[in-house]
């Protein structure tokens, strides 16, 4: 219940970016009391900072997902790098997986290059960094071009019917943000199908993610933190929500 709450005030102040004390408890229906120690525990993560009579979002008020693939593909680079290669560690020779669009998965291809593997995929960035390893065999799915996410888009459900088809061990999964109330979450709705199927499919999914998308809400859910196996991260979320992670059963692994 506190973990919620925590999350909910977090995402109402960065919405607003400014707020009083006394806003908050009208808003949440708490005390004074409660709101100065759900803040401290924000404080502590960096979301927030304290001012005179009220708090401010740390967090620019738009959502990071929705930027052009080439500007998120820069913004932590070396954290997003060793995320990947800590990642590929659970990749073997033979396996067939599914890599999610997204700037930080992409990178695995640097660190499986040397592996015979099938990888089921959506991610343009990753094909095109794979086309010199032969020994990567790439399996993609019809749709859309969108240069903005170098990623291929359905109309419908057919890539994720097509991807059904298919039998991997493992998924590497992206996303926009991470809560214990609404799991992990997309901001690309034309995505999101593909990726509730692969986390269906998969026999063991990684969730590589770095610490800014802990306790962020953006538009669609696609899975549960009950359905991932292990969060690859730069940072740990604060210890309320890393025990509740824990509690669903995920590993959470820090680099």
């Amino acid at each position: 219940m506190k973990i919620k709450r925590i999350e909910q005030e977090e995402a109402y102040i960065q919405k607003a970016q400014n707020v009083t004390i006394e806003e908050l408890c009208e808003k949440f229906g708490v005390s004074k009391n409660t709101i100065r120690r759900d803040l401290i525990e924000l404080e502590k993560k960096g979301s927030i900072v304290k001012n005179y009579g009220g708090v401010s979002s740390t967090i620019q008020n738009y959502d990071v997902g929705m930027l052009p693939f080439n500007t998120r593909g820069h913004l932590m680079l070396e954290e997003k790098k060793r995320i990947a290669e800590r990642a590929a560690e659970f990749i073997n020779d033979g396996d067939y997986i599914f890599v999610d669009s997204g700037s930080t998965v992409c990178n695995l291809v640097d660190y499986i290059k040397n592996l015979n593997v099938t990888v089921l995929t959506n991610n343009l960035d990753f094909i095109i960094r794979a086309l010199q390893y032969p020994n990567i065999q790439i399996i993609t799915f019809s749709g859309i071009l969108n240069r903005d996410y170098y990623s291929f888009t359905s109309i419908d459900e057919r890539s994720a019917e097509i991807l059904s088809s298919y039998n991997f061990t493992k998924a590497f999964m992206a996303a926009t943000g991470v809560t214990v109330q609404y799991g992990v979450m997309n901001s690309l709705l034309s995505d999101n199908e593909l990726k509730v199927t692969a986390v269906n499919r998969a026999q063991e999914v990684y969730l590589l993610v770095d610490h800014t998308k802990f306790g962020k809400v953006t538009i669609k859910s696609y899975g549960s933190l009950e359905q991932i196996d292990t969060i690859i991260t730069n940072q740990p979320p604060s210890d309320d929500m890393m025990e509740s992670i824990r509690q669903c059963g995920c590993e959470i692994i820090v680099v």
